[in-house]
Parts: structure tokens; C-alpha cells; sequence
């Protein structure tokens, strides 16, 4: 799984279909799998650090290094993005 994905994992999160998205940090990755390790969705975003499956089918990626929270479509489309003060590491969603 980690050859898919990469290094540095920061953050893993299951979304509902059984997959999960890990972010790797460095290089700034968010990847979709399964539990083989299938790829199915990636995302490059400098200083990714957490993600998680909203329930529209989004995806909510927190970056460290950039400080800033991004909603993003599976056709990459950013719908939304917020600055933060502070460094985000992990997000929840209710």
C-alpha cells in the first residue's frame, strides 16, 4: 500500500464505499484506495495533511503548509477554499 501512496502518511480517514484516502505530506498527496491498494483518485496539493469523503461525494483536503482548507470535486474542480490563521493538520466535517 505505502509503493501506491507514498511516503510521509499524515493522515488516513475510511470513506463510506471501504476505501481510504491517505495524504502523504511530502509530496503533497491525496490518494484514493482500496485495501490492496488500488489507486482509484489522486490529488497533488502542497502540504496536504488530512482529507476526508463529504457526503456530496467531495473531498475535504487540509493542507499544513499552504494553511488553507479546499473542497475539491473527484474532476479536481476546486469548489471552495478557506484560509486559515493556523496550521490545519486533521478537519471534521458535520
Amino acid at each position: 500500500l505505502q509503493r501506491s501512496t507514498g511516503s510521509n502518511w499524515c493522515g488516513v480517514s475510511e470513506m463510506p464505499n471501504g476505501r481510504f484516502l491517505v495524504v502523504s505530506i511530502s509530496p503533497g498527496r491525496v490518494t484514493e484506495v482500496d485495501r490492496r491498494g488500488k489507486i482509484y483518485w489522486r490529488y497533488n496539493w502542497k502540504g496536504a495533511s488530512y482529507a476526508l469523503a463529504l457526503p456530496n461525494g467531495n473531498i475535504l483536503i487540509a493542507s499544513h503548509g499552504q494553511k488553507m482548507i479546499r473542497e475539491v470535486t473527484k474532476a479536481r474542480t476546486v469548489v471552495r477554499e478557506l484560509k486559515t490563521v493556523s496550521t490545519p493538520w486533521r478537519i471534521h466535517h458535520r
